[in-house]
């Protein structure tokens, strides 16, 4: 393991931290030794093709063991994004204790046949930590200076 691999993957305070995961293709692989994101594959038997305005699954053949406190969350790779494919629902969030198999639902909007093989890297999946705080209702909330205001009101520059 070369060195720049070894410090991104050395241990935090209790040892490295690992995610098991079953698959039954492609395994799931880091591009490169900063890659924040990991590589699902599409494992569709014959592909998928996509015509402008169609919907499809991306069946990745991978399952996970997400380590405690963390969550998936996928994103299409940026070169399929820029040709206008995009996740169905806008965002993908595999949770903790979710063990199937990670399918991808994707959306094309782009202008041509865009074509996917097997095997091809379709998405990747970042693991993120979260918190689960506990809920109080109140009648009110604390007072900022933004407030309110919502949409482009801190505004651009």
């Amino acid at each position: 393991m070369n060195e720049e691999k070894k410090a991104s993957t050395t241990a935090r305070e209790n040892g490295p931290i690992v995610m098991r995961y079953c698959a039954t293709g492609k395994k799931p692989s880091y591009s490169n030794a900063f890659a924040a994101g990991l590589d699902l594959p599409l494992m569709n038997e014959e592909g998928l093709i996509f015509h402008p305005g169609d919907h499809g699954v991306v069946h990745t053949g991978i399952s996970v063991e997400l380590p405690k406190g963390t969550f998936g969350l996928v994103a299409i790779r940026s070169g399929l994004g820029m040709k206008g494919l995009v996740l169905s629902n806008g965002i993908g969030v595999i949770d903790e204790d979710y063990r199937g198999e990670i399918r991808i639902p994707l959306f094309y909007h782009g202008e041509d046949t865009l074509h996917l093989a097997q095997g091809e890297r379709v998405a990747q999946m970042i693991v993120v930590p979260y918190l689960q705080p506990i809920l109080e209702q109140t009648e009110t909330l604390s007072e900022t200076d933004r407030g309110e205001e919502g949409f482009g009101s801190s505004g651009r520059f």
